[in-house]
């Protein structure tokens, strides 16, 4: 219990201190258990959205040229601001028609007149699945396509069927090509 204790608090300490991590860091002050109910339930590629909005980690032209992605010769978007989940989210003029017709829809977990003005008015669960079907659908994530937010996704491998097992009378010993 004291070495469970200990680690707590120097991870806690850690997530406080470290460098890294910031951009999530102001969102989620501190991450627990509940973090990982958000995604419960979400099809693969909103919840991987969500995770990378949060993170900043997402293939936004500012993200990728600052990891001198190769081929990313500027992190700005096509209208001349650099392009961040939050731009992209709240400010960029090529989507506001796609912005005002997702944050309309039933079901987004928005009731103002206007599209939100603030990540922290999207982070709120619902709301948040509602920012990465918006994302995706813009069409900037090249892995993920609008079908992945519309369609099921594939089922995973069908499960195993048991194995086998041989057959025999209760008074016969099975063979195993052994002699005596």
């Amino acid at each position: 219990m004291l070495a469970k204790k200990t680690t707590k608090q120097r991870w806690a300490d850690e997530w406080e201190g470290a460098p890294h991590g910031r951009a999530l860091h102001h969102q989620l002050p501190r991450p627990e258990k509940a973090t990982l109910l958000r995604y419960q339930g979400l099809k693969r590629a909103v919840a991987a959205t969500i995770f990378q909005m949060r993170t900043g980690k997402i293939g936004l032209k500012d993200y990728l040229w600052s990891i001198r992605r190769p081929g990313t010769d500027s992190p700005l978007c096509d209208c001349g601001d650099r392009q961040t989940v939050r731009h992209v989210l709240l400010h960029c003029r090529k989507y506001n028609q796609l912005r005002e017709e997702v944050w309309a829809s039933a079901g987004s977990g928005w009731k103002g007149p206007r599209p939100p003005t603030s990540t922290k008015e999207i982070w709120e669960s619902r709301r948040a699945k509602t920012a990465a079907i918006f994302m995706l659908r813009t069409g900037l994530l090249g892995r993920f396509t609008r079908e992945a937010v519309e369609d099921e996704p594939p089922p995973r491998k069908p499960p195993k069927e048991p194995p086998q097992r041989p057959r025999w009378s209760p008074g016969s010993r099975p063979s195993h090509g052994l002699t005596r």
